[in-house]
């Protein structure tokens, strides 16, 4: 990382006052009103994403100084964005959507399971309508039947099951 072992840091409090998402750091005003820490950056790596927190602009974080040129975010209040990575799984969190692995979550699992409740949806409807629409042979008591048939299923409310799927994760 920086070529040593052990590095004798020293933890600032501060508020974000610029973020470059591009370049992986931020500008931090300590809340004690020492100097602001310049460029310092978004994780201890910039050649690696396991983990990155884009803090928002006006939020609380923890920065540990590592020396007077040195300095890397630890913790924040607020973020604008989460990267994680791990092995072949990315994960991204930002405008409070969810991206997996470049795939559209709502387009994968939610449209397979939409177009299964629509067909069971047919299939129940076609059933109602065969006992609705069912013409009994006068003296074989399927009159009644069909009527106690009719009468339970009048009051139920048909599903809809449009609004199922959710804009707030996709894989992506």
């Amino acid at each position: 990382m920086w070529g040593k072992t052990y590095i004798r840091a020293t933890a600032v409090i501060g508020i974000v006052s610029a973020v470059d998402a591009d370049k992986l750091i931020c500008d931090v005003a300590p809340v004690n009103g020492d100097a602001e820490l310049l460029d310092v950056r978004l994780q201890a790596e910039v050649s690696t994403h396991a983990l990155l927190v884009i803090p928002k602009v006006k939020s609380a974080v923890i920065v540990l100084q590592l020396d007077d040129s040195e300095a890397v975010v630890v913790a924040c209040s607020q973020a604008d964005k989460i990267v994680a990575t791990v092995d072949d799984a990315h994960v991204e969190i930002e405008g409070g959507k969810v991206f997996v692995n470049g795939k559209d979550y709502k387009a994968v699992l939610g449209d397979i399971l939409q177009q299964e409740l629509n067909k069971e949806l047919l299939r129940v409807s076609t059933i109602i309508q065969a006992i609705n629409t069912a013409a009994p042979i006068p003296g074989d008591g399927g009159a009644a039947v069909v009527t106690a048939l009719k009468t339970a299923l009048a009051p139920l409310i048909t599903p809809d099951y449009s609004s199922i799927l959710s804009d707030k994760v996709k894989l992506s």
